[in-house]
């Protein structure tokens, strides 16, 4: 006989994060008790519940205590049980990930139960009116939790907005945004890059999206970089933070002055926790892979794309249809790691030859549809002959779910590979 749908290795890890961290449960606290297949561990969520009730603070040495005064410490597996789940607990970073998988074993238990009560009835020869009104019935029941869940679960996301909110007026930042490096652009976006959105960086080969993809590096964030192998990488990183050329930087040419910030910028980078993934032939699967084994070890910030064109899909695809393909699951891995994903990104040859301020309708390679913020850099016509190496420029913010849209001033700086932002009216 198929035993019924069930995790039991992500009820042990849930259990165990709650012990570790008990606001872990916030999150957690639509999941019933029934929830969890292995009784041991219903018990033992019964009673965390309780104690959270009941306004206890929540341990190993509480928990058990709870259980032995209900006399219910043996039906919970008892106490090398416990001691068990807390020293196999994963990071805590993962509690959604449990949280969901609980919940739709949950929801499948439920939807096979409710269908073999329907086959029994089919079986048993009832009448096909009553039967139709009977499967009815036991779906509706089954998915029930599914519904109740949404509803009850809305107090929650207004507690988080108004967290936010109040973060805000307090001089906090905005919480639920990442700030960008490139300081003036924050204003337009609401402050920064909002977790879980994807985030287009468009332009023209030469137009510096790879350097104000690297502009935005900082501590925890991942970069996959397609197009540049992880030592070009650090050489630009370099670039960008000590104003070196990069010739020079190259060929070993720093003055005495330049090698103190080279030291400087060379130690900070080592002692860093950014992660810089060059993997050739890189697959979005393949990305979403490592992503989930980098986010098992530690949070991350954010999340770099270096660029959309180049991350492969599995099947034959027309171009445009490849990119929709990958800027969908690139906005689901956004808010699956509740991170900002900021990819960089192919933009439409014709614009070349006008000289007009870019539009939306320009990323003909498409991506637009669940990008939430796009911006696209535009080197001002009379700088694109090479007669300077630093190109006047404007960076143009032509898309926001949740923000305005607009446009500021900068240089591009391609020998230190830096975007450098401009006085208003300059």
């Amino acid at each position: 006989m198929t035993p019924l749908p069930s995790n039991q290795e992500a009820e042990r890890a849930l259990l165990g994060a709650v012990l570790i961290n008990p606001d872990v449960l916030q999150d957690a606290m639509h999941l019933p008790v029934e929830a969890f297949s292995d009784r041991r561990n219903a018990k033992i969520w019964e009673a965390l519940l309780d104690l959270r009730r009941n306004g206890i603070g929540i341990d190993n040495v509480t928990l058990v205590g709870r259980l032995q005064s209900a006399n219910e410490l043996a039906e919970a597996g008892g106490g090398a049980y416990i001691t068990g789940i807390l020293a196999d607990a994963p990071p805590s970073i993962n509690c959604r990930s449990y949280i969901q998988a609980i919940y739709d074993a949950y929801i499948r238990r439920r939807v096979v139960l409710a269908a073999t009560r329907i086959a029994r009835e089919v079986y048993g020869g009832a009448q096909v009116d009553a039967l139709a009104d009977m499967a009815l019935r036991e779906v509706r029941e089954a998915v029930a939790p599914l519904l109740e869940h949404r509803a009850d679960g809305l107090r929650d996301v207004v507690s988080r907005v108004d967290d936010s909110v109040r973060a805000a007026a307090d001089g906090k930042g905005v919480i639920d945004h990442v700030p960008s490096l490139f300081v003036p652009i924050n204003t337009i976006l609401g402050g920064g890059y909002a977790r879980g959105a994807l985030v287009i960086i468009a332009g023209r080969p030469g137009s510096g999206k790879s350097a104000f993809l690297l502009q935005e590096m900082r501590q925890d964030a991942v970069l996959f970089s397609m197009e540049m192998s992880a030592e070009q990488v650090v050489r630009r990183m370099i670039a960008q933070r000590t104003g070196i050329h990069m010739t020079r930087l190259r060929l070993g040419q720093l003055g005495e002055d330049e090698w103190v910030r080279y030291n400087e910028a060379i130690a900070s980078l080592a002692d860093s926790n950014m992660e810089i993934i060059d993997t050739p032939n890189m697959t979005i699967d393949k990305m979403d892979a490592m992503l989930e084994m980098v986010t098992s070890r530690r949070r991350i910030s954010m999340v770099l794309v270096d660029y959309t064109a180049l991350v492969m899909l599995p099947g034959e695809w027309r171009e445009h249809l490849r990119v929709d393909a990958i800027c969908r699951r690139l906005k689901l891995m956004a808010r699956k790691y509740d991170v900002p994903i900021v990819a960089a990104h192919q933009l439409n040859r014709a614009i070349e030859g006008e000289n007009r301020p870019p539009r939306l309708s320009d990323l003909n390679e498409g991506g637009e549809k669940d990008a939430d913020t796009i911006i696209i850099l535009h080197a001002q016509r009379e700088d694109m002959a090479p007669v300077s190496h630093k190109k006047r420029c404007e960076i143009h913010i032509v898309k926001g779910r949740e923000h305005e849209t607009g446009k500021i001033e900068a240089i591009f700086d391609a020998p230190i590979v830096r975007f450098i932002p401009l006085p208003f009216g300059s």
